[in-house]
């Protein structure tokens, strides 16, 4: 498989598949209806590495640092193991406390990458 054929993720789809969505739909009030809702977390969470396919997978960008404000769906993380690359997304609206991680650092399913906190 290309290597382009997998930066195609769930986040791309996502995009796709509301693009393509929103070209049918006929009023602007059924526009809006189709956005997806923010998600909003009440208590400070962690954003954990998927399951990603393979042992093990190297950060090769980060897209968030301490203060930031992150959307639902926003990517976070972009991860590269030996078969594709993955953007980590956001699974909800929330305020970055700490990164965990710094690029290079390799990591495996479940591993802390960032703390986060409910959005104010």
């Amino acid at each position: 498989m290309s290597m382009a054929l997998c930066v195609l993720n769930q986040h791309m789809f996502s995009l796709i598949f509301k693009a393509l969505n929103k070209a049918f739909v006929t009023d602007e009030k059924d526009a809006m209806e189709e956005e997806s809702p923010e998600v909003i977390i009440t208590e400070q969470s962690v954003i954990r590495v998927p399951n990603i396919g393979s042992q093990s997978a190297e950060i090769i960008e980060i897209h968030a640092k301490k203060g930031d404000i992150i959307k639902t769906d926003q990517v976070l993380i972009v991860l590269e193991s030996e078969k594709c690359v993955l953007e980590i997304p956001s699974p909800y609206l929330c305020k970055i406390e700490e990164v965990l991680v710094h690029i290079g650092n390799i990591v495996s399913e479940n591993d802390a990458l960032i703390q986060v906190s409910p959005h104010s």
